[in-house]
């Protein structure tokens, strides 16, 4: 029996020959793994985060109850709560435009369709403190990057707010 070594040669005599077959078989390749990546493919998410400093309460009522000795929880953690809060948001959405103003909490929670828009806003909304500072990050992330930094900062601004007018009614 006679053997045969294939050389480059031999390979190129082979391709020319079967080049219709080749060709198809690379287009017809390269096309599938193109349909099946475009039909796989990711969609991009944005996330944004916000910061906000949280600065511990100097009036004397206060100071003399932070006096005390018991434990009333994690301050930190309840400020996260707080700004994660359904109210905080419905405000927030308020100011994004995505709800009316003029709506109250009860019109809005009565509405299944209002209280669906509050719901995926929470959803995608984590607070989280830096360390052991008094720094609690807002982490907004949604599929829509002009909403995602909006939301952030409407969450901020609302917190801003509300806590101020909740030191002024302590204070009163």
């Amino acid at each position: 029996m006679a053997q045969y070594e294939l050389n480059l040669r031999d390979y190129w005599r082979i391709i020319r020959k079967k080049k219709i077959i080749v060709i198809v078989t690379v287009v017809m390749l390269g096309s599938f793994s193109f349909f099946f990546a475009m039909m796989n493919k990711p969609s991009p998410m944005y996330q944004a985060i916000t910061s906000l400093k949280i600065d511990k309460s100097t009036d004397l009522t206060g100071m003399y109850m932070q006096s005390f000795s018991w434990y009333a929880g994690d301050e930190m953690a309840t400020r996260g709560e707080e700004i994660k809060s359904i109210p905080m948001i419905e405000k927030a959405a308020q100011v994004m435009g995505l709800l009316d103003s003029s709506l109250t909490t009860e019109e809005i929670r009565s509405n299944k369709e209002y209280f669906t828009i509050i719901e995926k806003l929470k959803a995608r909304i984590k607070t989280e403190q830096e360390g052991y500072t008094n720094i609690i990050h807002i982490r907004v992330t949604d599929y829509d990057p002009q909403r995602t930094s909006d939301l952030a900062n409407a969450l901020a601004k609302v917190y801003i707010e509300e806590s101020f007018q909740m030191k002024n009614a302590k204070a009163i």
